[in-house]
């Protein structure tokens, strides 16, 4: 009974010595501000405080001293990493209602910002630069959207757009035949945007490539990162495994362009090809493609 007790006193001493321990006060190294939280709400830099998982004390360095534990990777503070990455900036999907549609704006963790309108004819802008200068423009300089964080609301040009877990979505109608038979010009396809997790070899994308305006092109994903791939007389080999790519017409396999020596991914790089492969502008020109080239993954096609 007593050494019931005495853990029961040990157990309430720690988790009294991990609630004091997080309310420290912390002195951001950016503004100067004094805060006791995981993030200063000023500028949005991250404490340098974290608590020991193990003995429950509270470190700024990378070990902790009283018992050796790592600091944990990207939740040292208890911070949600799914909505505060470690430079400060918001990330998710946010959604506002416009009166031409509802607008939704997916913010990555590395600063850019993505604005998805669906079925509209520009259903998708890729704008560059972060959130740190707080105006991000348009690839191609025609638009310019000021964003700012009021809690977790986002404000877009000073109106709000709120958190959202729907899946953004929009359509595009498709010029040119290098996917054909899959689908031909004209059709429209529906594209989801997804985490890079959710990308799989075979799937048809949606790219963006660099210099090319708003153009959003619709290929084949054929390579991930690591992958060694191969094109002899039109048919592909990934990993030195012929593919059984049954949706490419053999009339497609011929001309020079169907051989190419071996290429070898480097890591964060994608490689795509269209379907008609004779006739197709994908990473045989373009080379790989990087993940912030990646916009979406097509969920339907309607001819």
């Amino acid at each position: 009974m007593k050494k019931s007790l005495l853990s029961l006193l040990l157990i309430l001493s720690l988790l009294l010595c991990i609630t004091c321990a997080a309310a420290e006060e912390w002195v951001c190294p950016d503004c100067g501000q004094t805060n006791t939280g995981n993030f200063c709400p000023n500028c949005g830099a991250k404490s340098p405080i974290w608590i020991c998982p193990t003995c429950g004390q509270s470190n700024t360095g990378n070990f902790c001293p009283a018992d050796g534990t790592k600091k944990p990777d990207g939740s040292e503070t208890g911070a949600n990493t799914d909505t505060q990455p470690d430079n400060g900036q918001p990330v998710g999907t946010f959604k506002m209602s416009a009166s031409d549609g509802t607008i939704y704006f997916v913010l990555e963790p590395d600063g850019r910002a993505i604005a998805i309108t669906p079925n509209r004819d520009a259903g998708i802008r890729v704008l560059k630069g972060g959130l740190n200068s707080g105006k991000i423009e348009t690839d191609d300089g025609t638009d310019t959207l000021t964003f700012a964080m009021d809690g977790d609301t986002l404000l877009v040009d000073g109106k709000k757009a709120e958190r959202t877990t729907e899946i953004p979505w929009y359509t595009v109608r498709t010029s040119g035949n290098g996917m054909s038979d899959t689908f031909g010009h004209g059709d429209t396809v529906k594209v989801e945007w997804c985490d890079l997790t959710e990308y799989s070899r075979g799937d048809i994308v949606a790219v963006h490539y660099p210099d090319r305006g708003k153009t959003i092109y619709v290929k084949r994903l054929v390579g991930l990162p690591g992958d060694r791939l191969e094109l002899i007389d039109g048919y592909l080999y990934v990993n030195d495994e012929k593919q059984d790519e049954d949706y490419i017409n053999n009339d497609y396999r011929g001309g020079d362009i169907n051989t190419m020596a071996q290429v070898t991914l480097g890591d964060g790089e994608y490689f795509v090809l269209g379907d008609r492969r004779n006739a197709s502008n994908d990473s045989r020109y373009i080379g790989p493609l990087t993940a912030d080239m990646l916009m979406g993954k097509v969920v339907e096609i309607n001819p």
